[in-house]
């Protein structure tokens, strides 16, 4: 198999968004993994359940700090906090109105909560996400947990991401806090 990148076909069936320039030098009615359906890529021999998905109330920031940049206290307070350290940068997501001003960031995201615990073993959950979202050209900014995922889109395209993930079978619920109310 020929391809115009280092993913392999197989590879690109299970995460579209990771290899989206690996392009199969074989057209798509050859390719059984791949379905176009209301202008989403949905399932052929992958099968994708319905997911229950939560709108997080909070609207969140990404911010990218350098890599030895100490943790900031501002930061650590919320509903969803996550801080991501590598030897490039310091990555966190906060509440985007815990974010004082002058901190460059990117702010004003959505967050929709996978309703979990999720297995390590399933397979194609993002990719049942993230696939209809890019061909309705839906950019969005992932986290995962040791027992969900979060999915952050930009709170102008929220309304559009939940039309187009319901158009897929997802379900859309009532968001419940830490203690499980509504």
């Amino acid at each position: 198999r020929r391809l115009t990148s280092r993913c392999s076909w197989r590879i690109r069936a299970a995460t579209p968004l990771a290899c989206a320039r690996a392009a199969p030098t074989r057209p798509a009615a050859d390719r059984p993994y791949v379905r176009r359906h209301d202008s989403a890529i949905l399932q052929g021999k992958m099968t994708f359940r319905s997911l229950q998905l939560f709108i997080v109330p909070e609207h969140l920031a990404v911010i990218r700090l350098e890599p030895n940049a100490a943790l900031p206290p501002w930061a650590s307070s919320g509903a969803l906090v996550s801080f991501t350290r590598t030897e490039d940068e310091l990555s966190i997501v906060c509440p985007a109105n815990s974010v004082p001003a002058g901190v460059a960031c990117e702010s004003r995201f959505s967050c929709l909560k996978v309703r979990g615990p999720l297995e390590f073993s399933e397979t194609g959950v993002l990719a049942s996400l993230a696939s209809p979202l890019s061909e309705a050209g839906i950019s969005l900014f992932v986290l995962s947990t040791f027992e969900t995922d979060y999915i952050l889109v930009a709170e102008d395209e929220l309304e559009r991401a939940l039309a187009v993930l319901t158009g897929v079978g997802h379900q859309i619920l009532a968001f419940q806090g830490e203690n499980g109310a509504a």
